[in-house]
């Protein structure tokens, strides 16, 4: 507890260093809930550059991990007003999934679930894949409203994003959707999805 306390002021800077990364992680680990309020206090304002940082990402998605749902309030607010620029990122990404994982509302999981431009996204494409897999009955269901009428453009369009969306179809379609089934298979025939 007395070195999880010699860390407070300095928790951006070592979150975003490449060995502070692991100090602030294994803190995060073993501390109380009132160091987690702490620290969720002081990092706020540098969440959106924590989690697009190539170290300090994976010290958000711990916080995330471990801590409790009162001391995540300010940090998810944060995450939730950079959220598709943050799904859209190299980093960022692997936090909104922990987020979809740990502390995301209904709302916040359709706003992603409608955002078709996640479907073909290099990295975008991770959130919708963890949101099928994990994320709200309501959230599936608008992702699968987004991508019914794409069905026929992701299986036979030479898209640069083709494979991106390829693995968001098929997250849906281990998540048990048969109007997608139908529609995939549909378009293997040649069938255009809104035809069926």
């Amino acid at each position: 507890e007395g070195v999880v306390v010699q860390l407070e002021g300095q928790l951006v800077k070592l979150s975003c260093h490449r060995w502070g990364t692991r100090v602030i992680q294994q803190a995060l680990e073993v501390s109380t809930h009132e160091w987690h309020l702490q620290f969720a206090r002081e990092i706020t304002g540098s969440v959106s550059r924590m989690s697009s940082n190539l170290h300090g990402n994976h010290v958000i998605q711990k916080f995330l991990e471990v801590s409790s749902a009162v001391a995540r309030v300010a940090v998810v607010s944060e995450l939730e007003g950079n959220l598709m620029w943050l799904a859209k990122h190299e980093f960022g990404c692997r936090v909104i999934q922990r987020l979809i994982e740990h502390d995301s509302s209904e709302r916040m999981q359709v706003s992603l679930a409608m955002s078709s431009e996640l479907v073909w996204d290099r990295y975008g494409h991770h959130v919708l894949e963890a949101l099928a897999e994990g994320g709200s009955q309501a959230a599936r269901g608008h992702m699968e409203y987004l991508i019914l009428p794409q069905v026929y453009s992701i299986l036979a369009a030479h898209h640069p994003g083709r494979a991106f969306a390829m693995r968001v179809l098929e997250r849906l379609l281990r998540a048990g959707s048969p109007t997608l089934a139908i529609a995939a298979l549909g378009a293997v025939g040649g069938m255009d999805p809104r035809e069926l």
